[in-house]
């Protein structure tokens, strides 16, 4: 039980270990993963087990169904929006920010 939970553990304290290394990740530690550690924790047959799971659970369950499962690390995203010669305002798809860089520095926006 103990080393299992461990390893648990230290997957999460590896997301914050990575993240103070790499400053340019976004991290965002989802309620959804808090839920799963807790209701991982629960193991013994006794009532305070039995609520840790139960409570675990269902906010696991309900911040996926609610919210998606989006990565606990991750690289901030850009768009670049440009307006049209009907004066609509088109974004582009997602993309990295050097990406988003060389885009808005070498190109222009332009519609006929």
């Amino acid at each position: 039980y103990l080393f299992s939970r461990c390893a648990l553990i230290a997957i999460y304290v590896s997301y914050v270990v990575i993240k103070a290394q790499h400053q340019d990740l976004t991290f965002h530690f989802h309620h959804y993963a808090v839920a799963y550690l807790l209701a991982s924790l629960a193991e013994f047959n006794d009532p305070i087990s039995l609520i840790l799971l139960a409570c675990g659970s269902g906010i696991f369950v309900q911040g996926i169904a609610a919210y998606d499962v989006d990565p606990i690390i991750d690289h901030p995203d850009y768009r670049i929006s440009c307006r049209n010669a009907g004066g609509v305002y088109i974004k582009s798809p997602l993309m990295r920010e050097d990406v988003s860089n060389f885009v808005t520095t070498y190109m222009e926006c332009r519609w006929r």
